[in-house]
């Protein structure tokens, strides 16, 4: 069983989320997923005598979480107002 994630802060302290917030966070995992995928992309894939490759999966999975990533930023800045409720 997997343990529960929580990226709630500890004891009582509160951290304010906004869109705003959820905007950022959604680039910075754009940027770190991209950053990840570029050091991957420098490494040697060594393949056994089938062809295959274990890094493959990890690449693919990378790119797929980077690309995911992007899109989700890219929706947020796209309709910011709209999902804000017309609220500046």
């Amino acid at each position: 069983m997997m343990p529960k994630h929580t990226t709630a802060a500890p004891g009582n302290a509160r951290r304010h989320v906004d869109l705003n917030t959820l905007q950022s966070d959604a680039w910075h995992a754009f940027h770190l997923l991209d950053a990840v995928v570029e050091c991957l992309q420098e490494l040697d894939f060594a393949r056994d005598e089938h062809g295959h490759c274990p890094l493959d999966r990890v690449a693919a999975l990378l790119w797929i979480a980077r690309d995911g990533a992007e899109r989700m930023a890219q929706d947020i800045d796209a309709n910011f107002f709209e999902i804000q409720g017309g609220r500046n």
